[in-house]
């Protein structure tokens, strides 16, 4: 180290301070980056504090420096942090930087924006200041007008943004109150002009409105996009390297109103197992990376179904034409061929790219009769193959549970439109066992391709399901012995434990309300670039591949397996042998592929939560002509404001507010999940019947209005 001059070792000195940012570097940090032994300490503080006297270095209180005069900057999506505050993703490391409310510069949560950092904490986080917005994350913000004095406002129905000055000019003959989007202006960021005028709130056309833009929802794809599509064509005939299995008949099998069909199957019996097919629509085909309908997709995520329309991830031409695997039109697809047990367990896999013709375009509720011994209106090859498909489910579901699936069940609603768009009927939606049938092999078929691409090294987007939160997960063992059905997990519990558990509650009347409290203690699956185990499913490699029409992890999947299919032939590749083709792990799309997995996981959250809240409005819509009425519920979910009650027989979820319980004063136990009166020990918990009055009805935001039916000595059921 003595052959160093001290010119050369303060010049290593500051390229490591450089290479550090704001956050700066301690001596000792310092030593270890530049790989300086300890000897070397008192040498590395003299130069320090020269560099320091000089004004190239700064030192703060904590024993830091950093280059001095140097201006930092980031970029990225900022999020609400709350008291108006947002924050900008860091390093990775989790730190954070801060940007206070006067450092915003007109930026909302989703936008990316450059921020100057101000000044930063040893983690890399700190405060900092908008400096640039680089992309709106929301092109229209809804709202309320409002008109005051000199200005005319715009107040965010998410709370999380500021209100907005709207031009005047247009907003003329617009009343006050009145629901409107606005766009923001690109030169002023706390300005905004008046882009769509939704209506009067409380009207179900104008929510469905606002919650549309809100949601980022639109039926049209840009002009690039469409211009493409409408230059493809439908495949001719066989294609060099694609397997021809026309002459298989599958059948896709989807809900009476499904438009869109992208899986298909075939299944036939075969000494003592099953041959399964699944075939998947090979969109990849239809759509090269970096297209402009790529690039909608992308930004979309997924498709979104709200009751009687969809949103769809790719234009009509291609979602419900070119794609769709419709009976009796020669299809690309990629197949997964497997040999299945009498046991349940996959012998052999195959992948390939294929070419299929479907047979028929069957409903559950249609199999679910020919499953139940009914043939009419089903050929009958397809009712042999049908039955061979049930005994094949049968076994592959057997074996799922003994490795641990998690066999949940929690009731859905189904709400029937007419044609105007208004509610005539909402029930829970039925579900018969050829739902599960055609899960169950879609399960398999995508656990196959996590399996070739964890092996191949293939860059994808996989699907990891955490082990349940310890904590949660012991308030939910509270409840349950509460409740009478006692359950006693290990400290790291397994898939089998908790499968085993479920098993119990069969034949128990609390089965249901049980499946939906254990379901609120598990975590929420997302998508990562790193093959992680599932826990749920019970499953070391999962990934989406299923649905690549709907979902855009699936289609990066599809690219990616195509990129080894392509070497492979018509032949295919073998799940579980070593390739003997090369693979390279290379996509011009997959440059930041944990970037991709966060974008998309939150793409799913929120169209999940567009199809929850329109659920909610459509329930909230059902039953106003039903306000004063008396309704039989069952209390869902106990709460420290009150009890959620799922109204009979419609299904749909009310709030009766503690505020309504006069009779008592409730707390609540949340060891117990209940509301117990204080003086009377009254307990009101998970599941019990109950009496209750529609008092009222809100549809922004959707809520029921609850109250106790008759006197309280008739207010309660056992459950």
């Amino acid at each position: 180290m003595n052959r160093i001059s001290d010119k050369q070792l303060g010049e290593r000195l500051l390229e490591g301070l450089e290479a550090a940012g704001p956050a700066g570097l301690s001596i000792r940090q310092l030593l270890r980056r530049l790989g300086l032994p300890p000897e070397q300490r008192r040498r590395v503080r003299r130069l320090l504090q020269r560099l320091v006297a000089s004004g190239q270095v700064s030192n703060n209180r904590r024993g830091r420096y950093a280059r001095a005069n140097r201006e930092f900057f980031a970029e990225g999506l900022v999020r609400a942090r709350g008291r108006g505050w947002l924050e900008l993703a860091g390093n990775g490391n989790g730190s954070t930087v801060g940007i206070a409310p006067e450092n915003k510069g007109g930026a909302m949560p989703g936008d990316r924006v450059r921020v100057k950092l101000l000044d930063a904490d040893r983690s890399g986080g700190g405060r900092g200041r908008v400096e640039e917005i680089l992309q709106r994350g929301r092109q229209q913000i809804v709202g309320t007008l409002h008109r005051g004095g000199r200005f005319v406002l715009l107040v965010p129905d998410d709370g999380r943004l500021d209100p907005l000055i709207v031009r005047r000019s247009s907003t003329r003959d617009i009343d006050d109150g009145t629901v409107v989007a606005v766009r923001p202006d690109s030169g002023n960021p706390l300005q905004a002009q008046v882009a769509q005028v939704l209506g009067q709130p409380g009207v179900l056309d104008t929510e469905l409105r606002r919650l549309q833009i809100a949601s980022g929802l639109t039926d049209d794809f840009p002009a690039a996009a469409e211009d493409e599509v409408s230059a493809l064509g439908e495949l001719a005939g066989p294609e060099a390297g694609r397997a021809d299995l026309r002459k298989l008949e599958h059948v896709t099998i989807d809900p009476d109103d499904a438009r869109d069909f992208d899986d298909a199957i075939f299944v036939e019996k075969q000494g003592d197992g099953y041959r399964l097919l699944v075939s998947i629509a090979d969109v990849a085909r239809y759509v090269p990376a970096g297209s402009a309908v790529d690039q909608e997709a992308r930004r979309r995520g997924c498709s979104t179904y709200l009751p009687g329309h969809v949103y769809p991830m790719l234009p009509h031409r291609l979602s419900e034409q070119l794609c769709s695997l419709a009976p009796g039109r020669p299809r690309p697809a990629v197949s997964v061929e497997m040999e299945v047990g009498d046991d349940g367990r996959v012998r052999s896999a195959r992948l390939r790219r294929s070419l299929i013709r479907s047979a028929a375009r069957l409903t559950y509720r249609q199999v679910q009769r020919v499953l139940d011994g009914h043939k009419q209106g089903v050929a009958a090859g397809q009712v042999t193959m049908l039955r061979a498909a049930n005994a094949c489910a049968r076994a592959l579901l057997a074996h799922r549970k003994r490795l641990g699936m998690l066999d949940l069940e929690v009731p859905e609603l189904q709400v029937v439109v007419n044609e105007q768009g208004w509610p005539k009927l909402i029930k829970p939606a039925e579900r018969f066992f050829a739902h599960r049938l055609i899960e169950v092999f879609m399960v398999t078929a995508n656990e196959q391709v996590a399996t070739l691409m964890r092996d191949s090294g293939v860059p994808a987007l996989y699907r990891v399901h955490p082990p349940p939160d310890a904590d949660k997960l012991q308030a939910f063992t509270e409840v349950a012995r509460e409740l009478g059905a006692p359950a006693a997990f290990s400290g790291d519990v397994t898939p089998t434990e908790i499968a085993g558990y479920l098993r119990s509650l069969e034949d128990s009347p609390l089965r249901q309300v049980l499946h939906s409290l254990l379901l609120r203690s598990l975590m929420q699956a997302f998508y990562a670039a790193e093959c992680r185990p599932h826990f749920g499913l019970a499953s070391s490699a999962y990934l989406h591949f299923t649905s690549p029409i709907r979902r855009y992890p699936d289609l990066l999947v599809h690219r990616q397996l195509t990129r080894l299919l392509e070497r492979a032939g018509s032949q295919g590749i073998a799940v579980g042998r070593k390739l003997q083709i090369p693979v390279a792990a290379e996509a011009e799309e997959l440059e930041d592929l944990e970037a991709l997995a966060e974008q998309c996981s939150r793409s799913e959250r929120r169209a999940l939560a567009a199809e929850r809240q329109a659920q909610a409005l459509y329930g909230a819509a059902y039953l106003q002509q039903h306000v004063g009425e008396q309704f039989t519920g069952r209390i869902s979910f106990p709460t420290e404001f009150g009890l959620f009650v799922t109204l009979e027989p419609s299904g749909i979820e009310g709030l009766l507010h503690i505020a309504a319980m006069r009779d008592d004063y409730y707390r609540f136990v949340p060891e117990r999940l209940a509301l117990v009166g204080r003086r009377s020990r009254k307990s009101y918990l998970a599941g019990q019947k109950v009496q209750v009055r529609l008092e009222a009805v809100r549809l922004f935001p959707p809520q029921l209005e609850l109250v106790f039916a008759g006197n309280a000595r008739d207010r309660r059921q056992s459950p």
